[in-house]
């Protein structure tokens, strides 16, 4: 490939880039905020003016004041200079307050932007990817707000105020434009470089940062069978050989900064070396005023300015960049469409040559049943022969199965997400409990479900029982702790099985549910089952107490 083609390829791939980011911040910022940040680059242009302005006013005062010792015409420039400088401090102020809010305001949107389309994502998307990569890759948007910072409208102001001193510059005298244009060229040199190589360490340092949260996550949740299986130094090691692995490439990082810096600092010390020496020349030799060659010294700094920011401003821009190129990740998620027909009640459901597979696997082939009004089922068979799949496409945690499944007569896919959800409560067999109190974790958020509602279901699993010694307020507001790793396995499962019947739903699944009960417990569980007459029940269950109680049977085998 040719070095043209090469040219042509970052160029189309900077202008993708660019597009894509722009469509993506005004999908999340409103015109308001925009309107804000235009306002506010105009006060950084009067800023930039006021700044670059200035000079002129001291070389007035030399050449027109000191030089004619007019003191009446050095205090009236002083006082403008003075009144400048305030008006200059109160649009800084301003701008800095300005720039934080948007900063603020637009991590904020991005992020619940971000979440909204993880929370609609198919489920899927949950079985491809990590969940220490997702929350990383979720904290990393708090880093965008980072852009929006003082610093920033520092470089912009003296971007604007470089040009308009190099503009001063150039009607003041044209011969100093040759060494400007040496120092930009050797700048610009040197900035990309240290761009590239600043770019390497960031994605390097990001993809770390991102398996060390991988692996984190991961022990802390199975920490249990770490210490049970004497894994600790295993997994120890992993981390810190990670944690070595980010402290060496943040050094070279940083290293590679501090060297730049250095390195832009010596080009602009020359050219201002080199200018100032011209300067120095033209003036002895009668060429230019005592005034001018002082406001000519003060614009170089100002038209120099701009490039020593150049490191901080990529140090600064390049993490954003690579975080926003990151969030693509969150685009590929296929959406479930969620609206659709209410579903009031459930009378019958039908599986008709249903056929499912996890990736390459088959776990369903040609599954057919039909599961009539307040009919007891129990599912049975052995282990990976797809019972729990049956629930989980029921429940359309999945769209993507072959055949037909039908509620109601009904494809269930017309049916909304939400409505269909509200008709069937599952307790899965591996419990989840949200942090909270164990009340808070019965009703989900359900406002309409009233305390005395609460009161009778938790009687009437076992709940009540089960904690003897404690009133019903103390077992309503008992603490629930990651999990609910502060209960017992019976205690969690009743809770669980409180909260599906809680719903009153038109379908109950049960998955395992005597599981982790007491005998007691176990036979109340059964006597429910037994006495349930007005909601189709679904279990999945090996228990041979329960085989007897429930006539019906679909049996799944695996091939």
């Amino acid at each position: 490939m040719n070095t043209a083609s090469i040219r042509k390829g970052k160029v189309v791939y900077w202008i993708v880039g660019i597009l894509y980011t722009d469509r993506m911040i005004k999908d999340i910022v409103p015109k308001r905020a925009f309107a804000h940040f235009f306002f506010m680059l105009l006060l950084a242009g009067l800023s930039s003016f006021i700044t670059s302005t200035i000079p002129g006013l001291y070389s007035s005062i030399v050449d027109n004041g000191i030089m004619t010792s007019n003191l009446r015409y050095i205090y009236k420039i002083l006082v403008s200079i003075l009144a400048l400088t305030v008006l200059n401090s109160i649009i800084k102020i301003y701008n800095s307050i300005t720039i934080n809010k948007i900063g603020l305001y637009v991590s904020q949107e991005l992020k619940e932007n971000t979440i909204k389309k993880v929370f609609n994502s198919s489920y899927e998307f949950f079985d491809k990817v990590r969940t220490g990569e997702l929350v990383q890759r979720i904290k990393e948007v708090d880093a965008i707000s980072g852009v929006f910072n003082p610093q920033l409208l520092s470089i912009i102001i003296s971007v604007i105020t470089g040009v308009l001193s190099l503009i001063k510059v150039l009607y003041l005298d044209i011969r100093m434009v040759i060494i400007y244009i040496i120092a930009f060229l050797l700048l610009l040199t040197v900035s990309c470089k240290f761009s590239n190589k600043y770019k390497e360490f960031t994605y390097e340092l990001v993809r770390l940062n991102t398996d060390f949260s991988r692996i984190v996550n991961e022990s802390i949740v199975g920490m249990n069978e770490i210490k049970t299986n004497n894994l600790s130094n295993l997994k120890r090691n992993s981390i810190s050989v990670l944690n070595k692995d980010i402290y060496e490439k943040t050094k070279a990082q940083n290293s590679c900064y501090a060297f730049n810096v250095e390195i832009i600092t010596l080009i602009n010390v020359a050219a201002s070396l080199s200018i100032t020496a011209l300067y120095a020349y033209f003036f002895c030799g009668k060429n230019i005023t005592l005034g001018t060659y002082i406001a000519l010294t003060q614009y170089t700094g100002l038209i120099m300015a701009p490039a020593q920011m150049i490191s901080s401003g990529i140090s600064m821009i390049q993490p954003i960049i690579v975080i926003i190129k990151r969030l693509s990740f969150f685009d590929r998620a296929e959406r479930q469409d969620e609206t659709g027909t209410d579903l009031d009640t459930i009378h019958s459901i039908k599986f008709d040559k249903v056929s499912f597979s996890y990736d390459v696997k088959e776990v369903l082939k040609n599954i057919s049943f039909t599961i009539k009004e307040n009919e007891k089922v129990l599912i049975d068979g052995e282990n990976g022969s797809g019972k729990t799949t049956i629930v989980k496409l029921l429940v359309r945690l999945y769209d993507n199965y072959k055949g037909m499944i039908e509620l109601n007569n009904m494809d269930s896919k017309k049916y909304s997400l939400k409505s269909l959800r509200e008709q069937i409560s599952i307790v899965f067999q591996e419990t989840f409990l949200f942090d909270g109190t164990l009340y808070s974790n019965i009703i989900c958020g359900n406002r309409n479900i009233g305390r005395d509602e609460v009161i009778h279901v938790i009687e009437e699993v076992g709940l009540v029982r089960n904690l003897p010694g404690l009133s019903i307020d103390e077992i309503l507001n008992i603490s629930i702790i990651e999990g609910g790793r502060n209960l017992s396995g019976g205690q969690k499962r009743m809770i669980a099985i409180a909260r599906a019947l809680i719903k009153k739903p038109s379908v109950l699944i049960l998955d395992e549910p005597t599981t982790y009960l007491d005998e007691e417990t176990k036979n109340n569980l059964c006597k429910f089952i037994c006495d349930t007459q007005d909601t189709i029940l679904i279990i999945i269950s090996h228990d041979s107490d329960l085989r007897r109680i429930i006539k019906k049977r679909i049996e799944l085998i695996s091939e």
